[in-house]
């Protein structure tokens, strides 16, 4: 059984002792919270709760004083409810936990994706075999600087096949690609990318948030270069195994609909196209990502003057590896938590917690992920398991968290070494870099709070870390369920960070409209904490 080389880590345990709280529908009374800080504004969040735009949602509200762990205030923390992309705050804190660094200055693990040699499957011939690990950030320049390492080891000629090995995660057809209760409308969207041992992303585009939508092509149409000329398509990164089949035609007004074929994975591009109209971009999940990995990777390996007589073929089960003749590393762990969090990202997530399976028990599954993370939270401090959690990014719906389980990880990560790089990563408030770019700048909590937040139908949440006017750093973990205003919900949300950050101050009484928002003070320099 593979362990990670630096073992397990035992960091500082927190149990903190809080009353089992009774399940209320909103508006039919707070559950009893554990007595609050001095200071803490218990009337303020209350009455943010309560909402009436809220009516009939669930909520847990868990504030605690980061240093010490102390509950200043629990509504709900016990409820068991439906977390989001916050669930990620749980996933990567516990792979920072078991594969981050383990002393300061250290960096910790890399993904590696590496070519082999191996016998072939004809008598006396050698196959080059790409392998990998399920870097989920590898891009089209990674691939082709992998390539010319092969050629720079003296490889002119591969007598064998290009055999792309799509094993590492588990068969290429498993059903692991995929968390359980993903829906139809996910696996259509960059979120619901397959997951895989082998990946390829676009370039990060800095227009984008300069993120790594993995194992996905960005699909760009354009107006004719002239007149009444035909729109054209392109993808990035191309080639043959994402077809596309471009049906839209000019018009005088512009309205394209993009889709995945279900049947073959072609992206069928419809509508209508304006001459010089700007061009419309997207991103769509590749069906078969391995196969997309080898068509781009035997177009490097040519253009690196490595000749591949045989044939491209993925392959489940390769035997015999020897030892590489060339390999790419990622950015350390450190630094592709940036990728994780900043933007929330599910494929990201995903491959953290298979590769936190692999490393920990040789088997890179969902459920020795899973079962690696559970051990690792509870040396992080969680008091109570996760109820149930059955991916790693909180896309699924069978997820359900408890609010004051995801602010004992908060309290617990700080213990860790790689604690600087994880809160960095995390969104910061009214930063342009991340997913809060556009929340929570009109206020206290501006240049002071780091969170992710959670959004599916029905699902508001936001956990992380925000400091109060007294200078206390907070953590805490808000969750919505069954709302019906979406909108609503999350101004709710960032009410209620932005009265922590004020540490009492009391934003404006709700009115029919909504919760209000506290006069402007102007945007801070920048993103702090």
């Amino acid at each position: 059984m593979r362990r990670h080389p630096y073992g397990r880590t035992a960091l500082r345990l927190l149990g903190v002792s809080t009353a089992s709280l009774l399940v209320l529908p909103l508006g039919a009374g707070a559950a009893p919270a554990a007595p609050p800080g001095a200071g803490f504004p218990t009337a303020a969040v209350d009455a943010l709760v309560n909402d009436p735009r809220l009516a009939g949602a669930r909520a847990a509200v868990v504030v605690r004083d980061a240093d010490t762990g102390a509950v200043l205030h629990d509504r709900g923390g016990r409820d068991h409810l439906t977390p989001g992309q916050t669930l990620m705050v749980a996933t990567s804190a516990a792979v920072m936990a078991r594969l981050g660094p383990r002393y300061e200055g250290q960096a910790g693990y890399r993904w590696r994706t590496e070519v082999v040699e191996s016998a072939g499957s004809a008598p006396g011939t050698v196959d080059l075999v790409l392998r990998g690990y399920g870097d989920p950030t590898t891009t089209v320049s990674d691939y082709r600087a992998l390539a010319e390492r092969v050629a720079d080891a003296g490889i002119t000629t591969v007598g064998g096949d290009l055999v792309i090995a799509s094993g590492a995660f588990g068969s290429l057809f498993s059903p692991d690609r995929y968390g359980t209760g993903w829906t139809v409308d996910d696996l259509g969207s960059p979120a619901g990318a397959p997951v895989t041992a082998l990946t390829l992303s676009p370039d990060p585009d800095p227009d984008e948030g300069g993120r790594y939508l993995t194992n996905t092509v960005r699909l760009t149409v354009e107006a004719g270069a002239d007149g009444w000329s035909a729109p054209t398509a392109t993808i990035h990164p191309d080639s043959p195994a994402v077809p596309v089949d471009l049906r839209a035609i000019t018009s005088s007004e512009t309205r394209t609909v993009v889709r995945r074929n279900p049947g073959d994975g072609t992206l069928v591009v419809d509508g209508w196209m304006a001459p010089g109209a700007d061009p419309v971009v997207t991103h769509l999940p590749v069906p078969d990502p391995h196969r997309h990995v080898g068509e781009v990777f035997a177009d490097a390996l040519a253009d690196a003057g490595v000749e591949v007589l045989g044939d491209l073929r993925v392959d489940e089960e390769v035997h015999g590896y020897p030892d590489p003749v060339a390999d790419h590393l990622s950015a350390p762990i450190t630094d592709m938590a940036r990728h994780l969090l900043r933007h929330p990202n599910a494929p990201h997530a995903e491959a953290w917690l298979r590769s936190l399976g692999w490393e920990g028990t040789g088997v890179g599954t969902v459920e020795q992920g899973l079962t690696e993370v559970a051990a690792a939270l509870a040396d992080l401090g969680l008091t109570e398991p996760i109820p149930r959690q059955v991916d790693g990014s909180g896309l699924s719906r069978d997820n359900l968290v408890e609010a004051h389980g995801l602010t004992d990880v908060l309290v617990g990560a700080r213990d860790g070494f790689g604690y600087p790089a994880w809160r960095d990563a995390l969104p910061a408030a009214c930063a342009p870099d991340g997913a809060l770019a556009e929340r929570l700048c009109d206020g206290p909590a501006a240049g002071v709070t780091r969170a992710v937040p959670g959004e599916l139908p029905g699902v508001e949440g936001l956990v992380g870390y925000t400091t109060d006017a007294g200078g206390r750093e907070l953590a805490f973990a808000v969750l919505l369920n069954g709302v019906r205003e979406q909108d609503a919900a999350r101004e709710v949300v960032d009410a209620i960070v932005t009265t922590l950050a004020g540490g009492g101050a009391t934003p404006p009484k709700p009115g029919p409209g909504g919760p209000g928002k506290p006069d402007k003070p102007g945007k801070p320099g920048g993103p702090g904490g």
